[in-house]
């Protein structure tokens, strides 16, 4: 975590802006593609930027639908301008249960249902369709280094434990994935959890 702290930085408010202006105009020529169900919408209020050697990432919390409040748009702005998305959604079915579902790059990549004891299965029910760009404007957008890969999972999940409450249906089901990611975990990370994550990560 310490590493990752000292190569990435909370993004200025002009670049956090810029960031933003440019991922809503990818969205509006849907060139970046979103899923958000019925009664969903981006709360862009809630956007959080950081920015490291390799570009910035820019998190924006999902809002409505029953969602949970881990469902979530990352996108990674490269330094040479290519634009990579991730865009998990978490729906509670009960207490201890949910269903995941995940897209990189606007292909689906998850539709999972989970438990407390964190073990996938898979899904029942539809999937989320490819949302209009300009629905998702309507429907509410308004205005790395290397890491001690299980030190660093611990650490944040702690904090999203008892800071964020997320439950751990939702913490079982990527934590297997961040470990593995090596120094693509704040990313992963950020991509499941948005604003929540950065928050635990310093940003």
């Amino acid at each position: 975590m310490q590493q990752f702290r000292k190569d990435h930085s909370a993004a200025s408010a002009k670049a956090k802006a810029d960031a933003v202006a440019q991922v809503k105009d990818q969205i509006a020529s849907e060139k970046l593609v979103t899923h958000l169900p019925d009664g969903a919408h981006l709360a862009i209020e809630r956007a959080r930027a950081a920015v490291g050697p390799e570009g910035t990432v820019v998190a924006i919390p999902i809002r409505g639908a029953g969602l949970h409040v881990a469902s979530g748009l990352t996108v990674q702005i490269g330094k040479d301008g290519a634009l990579h998305s991730g865009e998990s959604q978490f729906k509670p079915t009960g207490p201890n249960s949910g269903v995941v579902t995940t897209w990189q790059d606007g292909v689906l990549t998850h539709h999972e249902s989970a438990s407390e004891d964190g073990k996938p299965a898979p899904a029942a029910g539809s999937v989320p369709k490819a949302t209009p760009g300009s629905d998702v404007l309507q429907a509410g957008f308004t205005s790395g280094g290397h890491v001690q890969q299980a030190g660093y999972w611990d650490s944040v999940k702690k904090c999203l434990e008892d800071d964020y409450s997320i439950p751990g249906w939702v913490l079982g089901i990527i934590g297997g994935p961040c470990i593995a990611a090596g120094p693509a975990c704040a990313a992963a990370i950020s991509l499941y959890y948005g604003d929540a994550a950065l928050e635990c990560m310093g940003m």
